[in-house]
């Protein structure tokens, strides 16, 4: 009799366990995802067809699963990065990624100002997760689910909890992330941008070192695409003026060097910060980027 109410005491636990795991509110769950999305998108090692490049308006504003129903065939990754600068330590990045032996050879640049500005810590994000110990690298990536699973829970957790601003965030492995806010705020990102602009201006050095780039990479057959990530008329104002962006001028040189530029117009998306665009917003552009890439690719 006392085995058995041992033993009826030990399923019933775990039953609360797996019922907690399931159903309590998991306030850490964001925070587990976000790591394993980072660590998976630094560690993969699957070759891709099609790479993008650029900061967090190329992660937040393009999706490869949307684009792969335009291109049908094609394996693409969104290898952007907060902050991150087309420099050339992404661009070797980028390319180690690209399956060279492949048919379709394609790296997709998405172009801001702030991407072609110097900044003292401008790989740090990338850097954060290359100098990781080998043994947090897998924790994060291959035992998030119980992690996840696991998140302890507070009391105060079951408190309904308002927020002044919900900023919600879904992570994709292919390296998108879709978010949007509530409330929105469409002129929340123009503080920061005009603080860091009067400090710098878009680098002329960069700017040759994509050129070249773009160069190299269509001698060797790799197709360059690139575009100016749709934001608000008044962000594109702001960086042409303060960042000193030169748009048309960097379009040209592109092309001169074999790359094919894609226009936007920010009137055709909807931004939630100002900066980066919602979600739907996000699919619509990506729709589009692929469409015209297939213009210009063989794909038979």
């Amino acid at each position: 009799m006392k085995k058995e109410r041992t033993f009826l005491a030990l399923m019933l636990a775990v039953l609360f366990m797996i019922m907690a795991g399931l159903f309590l509110p998991k306030p850490g769950l964001v925070k587990v995802q976000r790591k394993r999305f980072w660590a998976l998108k630094t560690y993969t090692k699957t070759k891709h067809n099609l790479i993008i490049l650029g900061d967090s308006r190329a992660y937040r504003g393009v999706s490869p699963e949307a684009m792969h129903k335009i291109l049908p065939g094609i394996d693409i990754f969104n290898f952007g990065f907060s902050s991150g600068r087309l420099n050339k330590f992404i661009y070797k990045q980028g390319e180690k990624r690209l399956d060279l032996n492949g048919k379709t050879k394609i790296i997709l640049l998405a172009v801001t100002p702030n991407a072609l500005t110097k900044h003292p810590d401008e790989n740090a994000q990338i850097n954060s997760q290359l100098y990781l110990p080998k043994e947090e690298i897998y924790q994060r990536i291959y035992f998030a689910p119980l992690l996840t699973f696991f998140t302890s829970v507070k009391p105060e957790d079951f408190k309904q909890k308002k927020k002044k601003v919900n900023y919600v965030e879904k992570f994709h492995d292919d390296g998108w992330v879709e978010s949007y806010k509530i409330p929105e705020d469409t002129t929340f990102a123009m503080k920061s941008y005009r603080k860091w602009f009067t400090k710098t201006d878009v680098n002329p050095g960069m700017v040759n070192d994509l050129i070249l780039q773009t160069k190299e990479w269509s001698n060797k057959g790799i197709k360059v695409f690139a575009y100016r990530p749709p934001s608000t008329y008044s962000m594109e104002f702001l960086e042409d003026s303060l960042a000193n962006f030169r748009e048309e001028r960097l379009i040209k040189r592109f092309e001169e060097a074999g790359g094919i530029w894609i226009p936007t117009k920010s009137s055709d998306y909807h931004s939630y910060d100002g900066s980066h665009l919602r979600y739907d917003s996000a699919i619509k552009l990506s729709e589009y980027l692929a469409k015209e890439i297939k213009k210009n690719v063989d794909l038979e």
